[in-house]
């Protein structure tokens, strides 16, 4: 069932180096994964707030999407950081 996933570490065409070299582009990606970088950090607060707060909210579900925001929020971050350095 899953030997489509194992097979997919043999074909080199899923591991070519991303490259954009448009300006315009650069810029946009910039700017997507800035805003993706605002939303989830704003989100993962709200929800934090929200259930220290609120004793209806499950504190351990708040707690795994507080972490898998801050997970996105760094991999997001570390996007704008790759392309800003690349920068020539």
């Amino acid at each position: 069932m899953l030997a489509w996933l194992y097979s997919l570490g043999m074909n080199k065409k899923f591991f070519t180096k991303f490259s954009v070299k448009d300006k315009a582009i650069k810029q946009e990606l910039v700017r997507a994964h800035g805003m993706i970088v605002l939303l989830s950090i704003a989100l993962a607060a709200q929800l934090s707030v929200t259930a220290a707060i609120d004793t209806d909210y499950d504190q351990t579900v708040a707690l795994i999407v507080g972490l898998l925001l801050t997970v996105v929020a760094l991999i997001s971050t570390s996007v704008v950081v790759a392309i800003l350095r690349g920068k020539k």
